[in-house]
């Protein structure tokens, strides 16, 4: 036979298990902190990724404008050489 007819869902109570309230509890308050702690760590991941998007936005920004001002710097220093060389 098959390994996949050969599997055996067992859910539910069984009749001879005694069913503990403390237990029952404590396991949906265990996976419902699991599920807090993982929401919540993705949540804090998907934060510092936009931060460090903004960051290397504003980063980006100022690049360029510090490439544009050096433009400008160094065509106002070539005119101004222009100017002096022609007087």
């Amino acid at each position: 036979m098959s390994i996949f007819l050969q599997i055996v869902f067992q859910s539910g109570e069984f009749y001879n298990e005694e069913s503990s309230f403390w237990t029952d509890f404590f396991l949906n308050v265990f996976g419902a902190l699991i599920g807090t702690l993982t929401a919540l760590g993705i949540f804090l991941l998907s934060v510092k990724h936009d931060r460090n998007k903004e960051k290397h936005k504003e980063n980006k920004t100022i690049s360029q404008r510090l490439h544009y001002f050096s433009s400008m710097v160094d065509n106002i220093n070539e005119t101004v050489k222009k100017e002096l060389s022609s007087l």
